[in-house]
């Protein structure tokens, strides 16, 4: 049962539907054809990687982490979904240069302490002129019901590990320039119902009265859906575009 509810929520939850739908536009970005190579970093448990896969079955797709545990569960679905040009590395297993055409990075900075190097490894991997798509918690995110920005996202009963809450649009723009990217593409995610629902939801968990999480959370769920459709004019979280300089 805990297996399934994981499942669950790893697809069907208010961050990762917001997630998706943005990483799905993004990808539209791409144009004719499609990228030969594709890295995921920070992959987890794979919803980003077999998103990828499933638009492009052609291209080769790479999903890495550190977490053995997310791997294994991954590779479970990749087999019994039959991705065939789809696997599952250790972080430390990929460190070819110049391989890639793309490579996406989603709500992974804010868990690793060198958040240059990470990007400066993501370059590398990267050929010249591959594009890079990251998300990431907006810094200073507005809370409601009193939830403090170090509680959200525990009401899965999950430990986030931040190392940092998010980024200023300065902050990380800066850094991106700094790992030798060009940014084509910023925007906010994450809308404000969204939000208050999705706090309301921890607030419910927090004191146990998971029978009204039922409302809460298929309410914040519709909501993601809702606003995906157009940037929120306020946000959580922010991707960026970025080009490798072809330098």
């Amino acid at each position: 049962m805990r297996r399934l509810l994981r499942d669950f929520r790893d697809f069907h939850d208010p961050g990762s539907i917001t997630r998706r739908a943005h990483l799905r536009k993004a990808l539209d970005g791409w144009g004719e054809g499609r990228p030969g190579a594709v890295l995921d970093f920070g992959c987890g448990r794979g919803r980003h990687s077999f998103l990828v896969s499933s638009r492009w079955p052609e291209a080769s797709v790479v999903g890495v982490d550190v977490d053995e545990e997310a791997l294994d569960v991954a590779r479970r679905r990749a087999a019994v979904r039959g991705y065939s040009r789809l696997e599952f590395l250790r972080e430390d297993a990929v460190s070819a240069r110049g391989l890639f055409d793309l490579v996406i990075c989603i709500d992974v900075l804010e868990h690793i302490v060198d958040d240059l190097g990470v990007l400066l490894r993501m370059a590398s991997a990267l050929k010249r002129g591959g594009l890079l798509i990251l998300h990431t918690p907006l810094f200073e995110q507005r809370r409601y019901f009193g939830v403090a920005s170090a509680d959200a996202g525990h009401a899965g009963g999950e430990e986030f590990e931040h190392v940092r809450d998010g980024y200023r649009e300065k902050t990380l723009l800066s850094l991106v320039r700094d790992a030798g990217f060009i940014a084509e593409e910023y925007h906010l995610t994450v809308g404000r119902a969204t939000a208050w629902l999705t706090d309301l939801d921890y607030i419910l968990a927090r004191r146990k009265l998971h029978p009204l999480r039922a409302f809460t959370y298929l309410s914040a769920n519709l909501a993601a859906v809702v606003e995906t459709k157009r940037l929120p004019a306020s946000g959580r979280g922010v991707m960026v575009v970025a080009r490798r300089s072809e330098g």
